[in-house]
């Protein structure tokens, strides 16, 4: 969509925002000068308090306004009252593809963090228990305890179970608790050995914005932008 272009050297300049131009002033009954291009050939920034550029021109009022394809920014609407937008342009950023992560993190984020916490809490208290009620009356010591509580966990199996019969209701409830755990561990396993885990990406451009990632503009106008992976220094 060509906002101001020439036909030819020699060629008056023509476009949508020509056009625009001039139907406002039939309709408002205005005549203008047009401007084709700024000496400077700049659209306008703030140097040292003033203005170069096309809004140099309008700023110095030396030009009543400035009709262009030109973006908005937070200086210029300090200095400059715009019109409703005509046109919006959709800007994408592209980032490399992260490398998936190595297969060996996946012992791990099979499951959350505060899975892994309750997981360790269960054991530990199970072991403080077993370790209470039933291993300190026949003399047994701590590492037997654990080592019952593990082997429970791990599906390997127990033996010299307790005859009492509360304790039995507990070491019932316990391994059918340790049957779902290891069967939803396997499972979650299998699923993350078979597709590959990637780096958590950006999604969003306020995730972009709290990221490490900066942008350099490679033009004076942002139409052209490139990202680093390094933090700002």
């Amino acid at each position: 969509m060509p906002f101001i272009y020439r036909r030819g050297p020699d060629q008056p300049v023509v476009g949508v925002s020509t056009e625009m131009l001039n139907y406002l002033a039939s309709v408002l009954n205005f005549t203008f000068d047009l401007l084709e291009e700024p000496p400077d050939l700049k659209i306008g920034q703030r140097i040292n308090g003033t203005w170069d550029g096309l809004f140099g021109f309008v700023y110095r009022m030396e030009k009543e306004f400035t009709v262009n394809n030109i973006y908005l920014s937070g200086e210029r609407t300090m200095f400059f009252d715009a019109s409703v937008p005509c046109w919006q342009d959709g800007y994408g950023v592209f980032l490399r593809h992260p490398e998936s992560l190595p297969k060996w993190v996946s012992v791990y984020r099979t499951f959350v963090p505060h899975v892994w916490a309750l997981v360790l809490a269960s054991l530990a208290i199970t072991t403080v228990f077993f370790y209470a009620q039933v291993y300190e009356a026949t003399d047994s010591g701590a590492v037997e305890t654990v080592i019952f509580v593990l082997r429970t966990m791990l599906n390997q199996g127990a033996q010299g179970v307790p005859r009492s019969s509360g304790v039995r209701i507990f070491l019932a409830a316990w391994f059918i608790g340790c049957l779902v755990l290891t069967t939803a561990y396997t499972s979650n396993l299998v699923a993350l050995l078979t597709s590959p885990a990637y780096p958590k990406r950006v999604h969003s451009l306020r995730q972009l914005a709290r990221s490490n990632y900066r942008y350099e503009a490679t033009t004076d106008l942002p139409d052209h932008m490139t990202v680093c992976a390094t933090p700002p220094k």
